[in-house]
């Protein structure tokens, strides 16, 4: 037998902890706390600043978490495709831009797209 039971243990819980450990460098875990992460989804394009306000309001975020979320938002259109919003850690709406429309899912009101 390579390990008795004792050594079974601490050797389990030394792996787990180095496993828990290399997931800290992983910036795809770091980045779970950010209000707003993008997405490689639909269509990297440009979506107008009042046409990403106007789709925030109707997916029922306020004017201060437009001014804070948008900019970021947009840049994640821009560069992948797709953004998704949280609030306190939990995802609150995510954002696709495909074929000249943004489509928006949202924890509040749903599903809607808007025409760029």
């Amino acid at each position: 037998m390579l390990f008795c039971a004792p050594h079974r243990r601490a050797v389990f819980l030394l792996v787990s902890v180095l496993a828990l450990a290399s997931c800290a460098g992983d910036p795809n875990v770091q980045r779970v706390s950010e209000p707003v992460t993008s997405l490689a989804v639909g269509d990297p394009g440009d979506v107008g600043a009042m046409a990403l306000a106007q789709a925030m309001t109707r997916a029922g975020f306020s004017r201060a978490e437009i001014l804070e979320m948008g900019p970021q938002i947009r840049r994640g259109l821009a560069d992948n495709g797709g953004a998704q919003a949280r609030r306190k850690g939990r995802i609150v709406a995510l954002f696709s831009h495909m074929d000249g429309r943004l489509y928006v899912t949202s924890a509040n009101v749903g599903t809607f797209t808007v025409d760029i």
